[in-house]
């Protein structure tokens, strides 16, 4: 009974430096350990829970040579998870020459005991970036245009040495685009249309300096493409506009043909004395010629005289009195006709076979 009490006690003291000297030799190194580059670092161990002592506490302790820094594992789930944020401890930021000393350590019973993990674990080799933040999606007319900010404030060394992976998947198909850069271009023919789409970015270190994984992803876009993927809203109502300018412009003309030819072609104007001018004139002069001929207008017209009449009123007004052909009984209008004549022979009217209005000349 004694040897057994005492076989019962043995193993379970020596059953947790059992475990611990089994990570410490294990070729796949079950556990590890990665860092945000800021504050936070986040370690996994993978002990089987079935195997240890339920009532044993285990934590993991970070020494720098200046601070020691404790870290509870949690065995909620496999594997055996602690995280540790120093925000509220520490001043700086993880910085290049940083390192640390890992332990693990136990307690059962009273007993406590540790073994060494890591001499020199450098947070700038163990790198999981902070995921992107802010993915954004701009439209263009032949492209779409992805930009997101990198999850750390500029003045980060770690920034500057990012690479991003933007995921996007739709129609059945999933598609990945590398960039060193925080914004990148995607063709419009790489969209089907009437097509759902999401799409997603992280980023990791280039693996020169800054070593380490994959981030998480970032946070989702979602959108839908129209019925063709070069659709543009601009261009997609160009007809509208065009018919929109065009509009005014040919009412403009239209209004102006109507009055013009309302204007212009009037089928009876009165005849008048005067020189004579075309009928086809511009538009703005016919309201002016219009007054002037309402007070030029002559009460009766006269019948063409015959053109041996005309030679016996030139006669007459080389050396005659011009009384006799006002009170010749041959026409009631002889005066009439002797003014136009004598006008005829000075210059002043002008004859067309064209039809043509007559106006008063100063």
């Amino acid at each position: 009974m004694r040897f057994s009490h005492f076989s019962q006690l043995f193993v379970c003291f020596s059953h947790p430096m059992g475990i611990l000297m089994f990570m410490i030799h294990d070729p796949n190194r079950s556990w590890k350990c990665l860092n945000d580059y800021l504050y936070t670092i986040r370690c996994e161990l993978n002990m089987t829970p079935e195997t240890l002592p339920h009532d044993a506490l285990y934590w993991l302790e970070f020494y720098d040579e200046r601070k020691t820094f404790e870290c509870v594992l949690m065995s909620q789930t496999s594997p055996w998870v602690c995280v540790m944020n120093l925000s509220t401890r520490v001043e700086e930021t993880f910085m290049d020459t940083d390192f640390f000393r890992i332990s693990l350590n136990y307690s059962f019973h009273g007993k406590n005991d540790s073994v060494v993990l890591e001499t020199g674990y450098r947070p700038v080799l163990h790198i999981q970036p902070v995921p992107p933040s802010h993915l954004m999606l701009l439209w263009k007319p032949d492209k779409a245009v992805f930009h997101w900010l990198s999850g750390y404030d500029d003045d980060i060394l770690l920034v500057p040495k990012l690479q991003y992976q933007l995921s996007i998947q739709g129609n059945g198909k999933v598609f990945d685009i590398h960039s060193t850069l925080t914004n990148l271009s995607v063709p419009m023919s790489a969209f089907a249309p009437d097509a759902n789409y999401t799409a997603h970015v992280r980023s990791e270190p280039h693996q020169i300096h800054y070593k380490g994984v994959w981030s998480h992803w970032g946070p989702t876009v979602y959108w839908t493409t129209g019925s063709t993927s070069t659709d543009d809203p601009v261009t997609s109502l160009a007809p509208v506009w065009m018919a929109l300018f065009a509009l005014p412009i040919v009412l403009l003309f239209y209004f102006s043909y109507t009055r013009c030819k309302g204007c212009l072609l009037n089928s009876s104007p009165a005849p008048h004395i005067g020189d004579f001018k075309c009928s086809v004139m511009l538009s703005e002069n016919v309201g002016d010629l219009l007054q002037r001929e309402e007070s030029l207008q002559i009460d009766r017209l006269i019948e063409e005289p015959n053109p041996t009449w005309f030679e016996k009123m030139k006669e007459a007004n080389d050396g005659s009195s011009q009384t006799s052909f006002a009170n010749s009984s041959t026409s009631p209008s002889m005066g009439s006709w002797a003014q136009a004549w004598m006008s005829v022979e000075q210059g002043s009217v002008m004859y067309s076979d064209e039809y043509c209005t007559l106006s008063h000349t100063k």
